[in-house]
């Protein structure tokens, strides 16, 4: 299992690699939506760590500030993990935010799932383009169905 998911990883950040330098870019740096890895998305924390959170969200505005003047780019790439903790949809929700504070440019890539969640790149060609993602409307539309969880 452990050798299984060291092998996803690398193809996973290769997939990535080669989707960035076939969308013109020479670089990429990768943030989890929440700051804990876990091979099995079950294994994440039950509830927010607030403090894991809030140095994620302080390292990625560091890393959106340090690319001015120049726009950031910020490939949005959760998948359907977002659903998966209840928690996620305010870190996404709080990362967007940043993003927007800081006038980034969101992409994603690949079909996006049924409910509108970007695809995650593991099973994307390195040939697939980036495409612009407007992430006003999709946090209101996860607003909206978190809202709707809670009630």
């Amino acid at each position: 299992e452990a050798r299984q998911a060291m092998y996803n990883m690398k193809h996973e950040v290769a997939n990535e690699l080669g989707i960035a330098l076939n969308n013109g870019y020479d670089s990429f740096l990768m943030f989890n939506v929440y700051a804990q890895r876990a091979t099995r998305p079950n294994d994440m924390d039950a509830a927010l760590n607030e403090h894991l959170h809030a140095e994620n969200m302080a390292a990625f505005r560091y890393v959106l500030e340090a690319s001015l003047p120049r726009r950031p780019a910020v490939w949005a790439a959760w998948g359907n993990i977002i659903e998966m903790r209840p928690y996620l949809p305010r870190c996404v929700s709080d990362m967007i935010a940043v993003g927007e504070e800081l006038g980034a440019e969101w992409f994603t890539a690949g079909k996006r799932s049924v409910k509108g969640h970007p695809h995650h790149p593991l099973y994307l060609r390195r040939d697939t383009p980036l495409d612009p993602f407007d992430v006003k409307s999709y946090i209101d539309t996860l607003e909206g169905r978190t809202h709707h969880a809670e009630l």
